[in-house]
């Protein structure tokens, strides 16, 4: 059973209308410590990460502790936006989240596949570090659930996520398993609510 730990990146310095890629703030480099001081206990296992600077910045401190270096994949990096001002994104992004993945257009689709088929070809355990869309991309397929944000803060999810390989002939099930037969999903350096939940879904 393959287990897989997602873990949201800690306080960026800036936003996203005010950054294309900020790092930590102060708050942000304390939670990415944090984090690791947790799940140290776990490893070493492998670690991924978005390219962006945030997600990179909360996973330089367990790659220290674990002395191993984080594999940079593109597949975990932010929701991809077309181009436009920074001031822009947020009408955009509102929009966008309104609809849901039904009404979602193909870039943004294919996005998605892409974070799933990476998540579900996890041979290992492996901590993951991404951003807050993409984790609910997990999270919205396990649950059978069309909007973008079906996770909330304080909130701890466990769950299973069937596969569907594309565009493979056969259907195989792989679950991602965090603790028993489940995967987490948190925020970096934050205790979550838990709750439990059971679906098969097709992505």
């Amino acid at each position: 059973m393959t287990r897989i730990y997602l873990i949201r990146h800690g306080e960026a310095s800036a936003h996203w209308t005010d950054a294309t890629d900020p790092g930590l703030s102060a708050l942000g480099a304390e939670q990415a410590h944090a984090t690791a001081k947790r799940l140290a206990p776990l490893g070493p296992l492998a670690i991924a990460s978005s390219p962006l600077r945030r997600a990179r910045e909360t996973a330089a401190p367990l790659e220290a502790v674990w002395r191993t270096t984080a594999r940079i994949v593109e597949a975990v990096a932010e929701l991809p936006t077309p181009r436009m001002r920074l001031d822009e994104r947020p009408e955009w992004l509102q929009r966008v989240m309104h609809g849901g993945w039904s009404t979602a257009d193909a870039t943004l689709l294919a996005w998605r596949r892409t974070v799933l088929d990476f998540l579900t070809g996890c041979e290992n355990d492996i901590v993951v570090f991404s951003h807050y869309v993409a984790i609910n991309v997990a999270l919205g397929a396990a649950l059978g659930r069309d909007e973008f944000a079906p996770f909330q803060a304080r909130q701890r999810v466990h769950h299973d996520i069937p596969e569907r390989r594309q565009p493979a002939a056969t259907h195989r099930t792989r679950r991602l398993a965090l603790a028993s037969n489940s995967l987490q999903l948190a925020n970096a350096g934050r205790d979550w609510h838990t709750s439990r939940h059971s679906s098969h879904v097709q992505k």
